[in-house]
């Protein structure tokens, strides 16, 4: 995770996001590309077609947002200035998901950082969150943050997992933090009624992840709960956890519709750091 994306609206939220992609890199000796996406004006409105003096317009418009955008991000690069962390700034105009898509392949990226305010009620089933389409149209891992955090040590992280044989190239992937922090893994499983195991079966499962992937220090932990989101904010509570790691399967469309995502239920209402990797990438 040395080649790090922060995504900044200027907003304390993106500061926040900042201060932890500095720590990171700081620790995996890397760099971090800020990135500021000024969206088109016929885009933001659903405007299909323009006449000259729109595009006109429209191009002048943008040429403003560009050059101020230019000044904020100079100054929140400045700010955050840090002996040998490298930070480039980026002013791109477009679609963000696109923007940010297309930055990740072109510049090998290995970890999207981003500030979040959350959603609730109507603007979560209607729209969702940037983080949200993020994370559901990620490639690379995404580190969401919706509460400032004041030092991030990630020493006590939390994965939560039903132990499969795909989450073992999670833990792979997360070896290299985890050996940066010196930190300790917790395996969590959270067993629920409609996901219920015997606690040999988990044990079983957590026997075959911790083989492939010749993890160490790490903690199993099967902890009852009525539902999965449930179970993983109340144990990592408990355990006052520096982050949840957490695998997706980016259900889009009617499939997210129908069942839903734990992955963005926890990062729209959790108060703790969720780092997600896509198990469709992994």
């Amino acid at each position: 995770m040395k080649n790090i994306v922060v995504l900044t609206d200027f907003s304390k939220h993106a500061d926040n996001a900042l201060k932890a992609a500095a720590v990171i890199a700081q620790k995996m000796n890397g760099q971090i590309h800020l990135i500021h996406t000024v969206p088109l004006i016929s885009a933001a409105f659903g405007i299909a077609s323009k006449t000259d003096v729109e595009m006109t317009i429209e191009q002048q418009y943008t040429e403003h947002v560009k050059a101020t955008a230019q000044d904020h991000i100079k100054k929140q690069v400045e700010a955050f200035a840090l002996p040998n962390i490298p930070i480039k700034a980026h002013v791109f105009t477009g679609d963000l998901f696109k923007v940010v898509e297309k930055f990740v392949v072109e510049n090998q990226v290995d970890l999207v950082v981003m500030g979040t305010k959350g959603t609730s009620g109507l603007d979560e089933m209607l729209i969702g969150s940037n983080t949200e389409k993020i994370v559901r149209h990620a490639t690379v891992p995404v580190l969401s943050l919706i509460a400032e955090v004041e030092n991030f040590l990630p020493k006590k992280i939390v994965f939560a997992s039903l132990l499969l044989d795909q989450h073992a190239a999670v833990v792979k992937k997360l070896m290299p933090l985890l050996e940066a922090f010196e930190a300790h893994l917790e395996l969590l499983f959270v067993n629920t009624p409609s996901t219920f195991l015997t606690n040999k079966e988990i044990e079983e499962r957590a026997y075959k992840l911790v083989k492939a992937t010749d993890l160490h220090n790490f903690s199993l932990r099967i902890y009852a709960a009525i539902s999965e989101d449930v179970g993983i904010r109340n144990y990592a509570d408990e355990i006052d956890a520096d982050l949840v790691v957490m695998a997706t399967n980016q259900r889009k469309g009617l499939a997210r519709y129908f069942l839903g995502s734990l992955s963005e239920e926890i990062i729209n209402h959790y108060k703790r750091p969720v780092l997600t990797f896509s198990l469709r990438q992994v």
